[in-house]
């Protein structure tokens, strides 16, 4: 780990006094000089710090510190927002709870390389930490950065600054409990009956194509259940208003929460096949476009989240239930004979209550 020490700006026949130990900078040969009991020795060495993987050979130079002033107990993820301006930490739950804040996001944009492969996150023993740059645009100074965040950890830093770094493998989709674009496969997901199902391109997006063939055809879940600390969210794209993301505590149709539209997006709970109405929306179904869906729990409160970005529409409905305290993540379908849905980008965070972010601050290696 860096250690800081400090100095004296002197020129060579203003030298301070020999003690052993001492810095000054020598302004005539520009180097860093320490006595080491006999004489003046120069420091040589890289600027910075190059511990981090990838590093390309160089130095990274700069990072931001968030210190952690009530250290969680739990594991889970946090979202970053840098701006042009500010860096902000956000509780992800829902449409997010702002954390903590600071103005040091010009220091951020004027250092970091223009792709943001330089970008690393590490804790206070500079351990590297699985992050998620999910938004990204350096024209217009924004990102969006996921990061996982171990219990106990007492600092969350951003290091930046490093001209020959390339992209970090701890940027990851292990940031994440599950996540999956369906580029290349659908790990982490159990498809029950006997759909058509297919890896492909549609609209421009890497997903996943599934064809029903019956009447409970196509339920399609995470293979590892989660309980309520963990939120669900993707992109759906409805060709009936009879699908929709839902949890499902035995891994089918008979026993779960769906957040699916019937004219109108509405929450249901489904026991032993029977469907009770938990909550109704306002949002008008369209048939055959995207939808951004997200289901989370607040206690025994349950929420769901609908986003129609073509139709510049969006709402969250919620009720109080507590029937369902763990299950399995993932779309169910509910119509007789064929029908075609495309899911893309779905994933489970997990929400951790317990931490408390100090202000961020712009720092030297």
């Amino acid at each position: 780990m860096p250690v800081k020490a400090s100095y004296e700006d002197l020129t060579p026949t203003s030298a301070p006094s020999a003690t052993e130990g001492r810095l000054y900078y020598d302004s005539a040969e520009k180097v860093l000089k320490y006595y080491d009991g006999t004489s003046w020795v120069a420091i040589t060495g890289k600027v910075g710090y190059d511990g981090f993987d990838n590093n390309g050979g160089g130095s990274w130079v700069k990072y931001i510190r968030i210190p952690l002033t009530t250290l969680p107990s739990t594991q889970g993820q946090y979202k970053i927002v840098i701006d042009s301006t500010n860096v902000s930490v956000y509780r992800p739950k829902g449409a997010g709870t702002l954390l903590s804040q600071g103005a040091v996001g010009g220091t951020f944009w004027s250092h970091v390389k223009a792709d943001g492969s330089d970008i690393r996150l590490f804790d206070e023993a500079y351990s590297q930490l699985y992050f998620y740059i999910e938004e990204w645009d350096p024209s217009t100074e924004n990102a969006v950065i996921y990061v996982d965040v171990p219990a106990g950890t007492h600092e969350v830093n951003i290091a930046f600054g490093n001209p020959l770094a390339t992209e970090s493998a701890y940027h990851s989709e292990q940031t994440f409990p599950l996540m999956n674009h369906f580029d290349s496969n659908y790990n982490g997901f159990t498809i029950v009956g006997d759909p058509t199902v297919e890896l492909t391109t549609y609209d421009g997006r890497s997903v996943l194509k599934v064809v029903t063939n019956s009447a409970d055809d196509a339920v399609f879940y995470t293979t590892k259940s989660f309980d309520r600390t963990h939120q669900f969210e993707g992109y759906y794209f409805a060709s009936t208003a009879q699908s929709g993301l839902g949890y499902m505590s035995n891994g089918t149709t008979s026993n779960m929460y769906v957040l699916r539209p019937a004219r109108l997006y509405r929450l249901f709970k489904v026991v032993n096949g029977s469907f009770t109405n938990l909550a109704d929306g306002s949002v008008s179904f369209v048939y055959n476009t995207w939808y951004f869906q997200r289901l989370w729990f607040e206690g025994d409160t349950i929420y769901g989240y609908v986003e129609n970005p073509p139709n510049n529409k969006s709402e969250t409905v919620s009720a109080t239930d507590s029937t369902f305290s763990s299950g399995y993540y993932g779309v169910a379908n509910f119509v007789s004979g064929t029908i075609t849905y495309y899911v893309d980008y779905l994933r489970v965070i997990k929400i951790d209550t317990t931490a408390v972010f100090g202000t961020p601050t712009a720092m030297d290696f």
